[in-house]
């Protein structure tokens, strides 16, 4: 029997991603119940309403929204927070998101009753549907820009705005320093 290093070095590279693999479920699987109970207590005591994630990537979640995927796919391919999206999505069923745009329960986006596929619109509406019930909560935002054009883009920072004035805390992440300048003027000078 002959073994060469590479072949060592494959089986030590493959046990050591293995344990690492296992190390991060068991250290999520205790950390997450604890999350959870921050999460309500935080939610009690600040006398928040919700916590809402709009998460980046928007149109593949609205996709995988609805999906065949089952529960142990989701898993496997999205952190905890975006399955909680996922699932915030399929629960909010037909919803008109105003200015001709609806979001149906069958995960379809419709402007003027028609199908749109592009990622911006998509974007979009994602975002509409997830913020549109938002009332003294906290909404956290991953790159609201995503796939936007400058006229959408500006209409999605609006739609910031106004979350922020009718009460919610709003966190939005972004590297864009023209979405980063844009809110923090016009947020500053509203309150």
């Amino acid at each position: 029997l002959v073994v060469t290093a590479r072949e060592t070095n494959q089986k030590a590279i493959g046990i050591h991603q293995q344990l690492t693999e296992v190390s991060q479920s068991l250290i999520e699987s205790i950390v997450e119940p604890i999350l959870y109970d921050l999460r309500d207590e935080f939610i009690n005591r600040e006398g928040v309403s919700d916590i809402i994630y709009v998460p980046y990537a928007r149109p593949f979640i609205l996709n995988a929204s609805f999906s065949a995927l089952n529960s142990e796919e989701e898993a496997q391919l999205f952190s905890e927070k975006c399955r909680v999206t996922i699932h915030k999505l399929k629960r909010i069923g037909d919803i008109d998101l105003g200015d001709g745009l609806k979001l149906t329960r069958d995960g379809k986006v419709l402007r003027n009753n028609e199908e749109v596929k592009e990622p911006s619109t998509l974007s979009y509406a994602v975002f509409k549907a997830l913020v549109s019930r938002a009332k003294k909560s906290v909404v956290i935002i991953e790159y609201p820009e995503e796939y936007q054009t400058e006229e959408s883009k500006k209409e999605i920072l609006e739609e910031i705005i106004r979350l922020s004035e009718r009460g919610n805390t709003v966190y939005v992440v972004t590297a864009d320093k023209e979405v980063l300048n844009t809110l923090a003027e016009r947020i500053n000078n509203s309150s």
